[in-house]
C-alpha cells in the first residue's frame, strides 16, 4: 500500500467492535478473534489474543517496567467476518430489510447469504462521566444573565460613543 492509499479513511465501515473476524494476512493467518478496539482515524483494530508483540517499557513510580506482551493492531483490509451459519470467513455487503432496516449480509462462495447481527456490546450506551466547572469556566447564571436592553435608545452603542 503506497502512502496516498495509507491517507485514506474508509468511509462505510463493516467491522464493528464485538464481531467474530479471521485474519487473512500476517503472522496470526487463519487465526480468530474477537474485535476489540476499532481506531476508524487509522483503518486498523485490535483483537483480543492476536497480533502480540513484545513491548520494553520504562521504569517509573509504581510501573516496575521490563518487557510486556500487548496486542498490536492489524489493519481493516486483513480481516474477514466469520459467517454465523457456516463458521467460514466471508466477505459482508450491506442489504435493506423490507422494513427498511440496515443490515449486514455474508457474501462470497463460502457464505450462507444470512445476517450478521449487530453486536450486544454495542448495544449497550457509554454513559459519560459528569464535568464539573473549571476555575476559568464560566458559570451558567452569567451566561443566560440578560445585560443589554434594546429600549434604551443608545441604539446599542456605549454611552461614550453615542454623542
Amino acid at each position: 500500500m503506497g502512502w496516498k492509499a495509507a491517507q485514506k479513511v474508509f468511509k462505510h465501515w463493516r467491522v464493528l467492535r464485538g464481531d467474530n473476524v479471521m485474519i487473512m494476512g500476517g503472522k496470526d493467518k487463519g487465526l480468530t478473534g474477537k474485535v476489540q478496539e476499532v481506531l476508524r482515524s487509522k483503518n486498523m483494530v485490535y483483537i483480543e489474543g492476536r497480533n502480540l508483540v513484545k513491548k520494553h517499557i520504562k521504569k517509573n513510580g509504581e510501573n516496575p517496567g521490563g518487557i510486556v506482551t500487548m496486542e498490536s493492531p492489524i489493519h481493516v483490509s486483513k480481516l474477514r467476518h466469520i459467517d454465523p451459519v457456516t463458521n467460514a470467513a466471508c466477505r459482508v455487503i450491506f442489504r435493506y430489510l423490507e422494513d427498511g432496516t440496515k443490515v449486514r449480509v455474508t457474501t462470497g462462495g463460502t457464505a450462507s447469504g444470512s445476517v450478521i447481527p449487530r453486536p450486544e456490546i454495542l448495544k449497550q450506551r457509554r454513559t459519560l462521566i459528569p464535568v464539573k466547572p473549571g476555575r476559568n469556566d464560566t458559570l451558567k447564571d452569567d451566561v443566560l444573565e440578560r445585560t443589554y436592553d434594546p429600549s434604551s435608545g443608545s441604539g446599542g452603542l456605549p454611552s461614550f460613543m453615542s454623542s
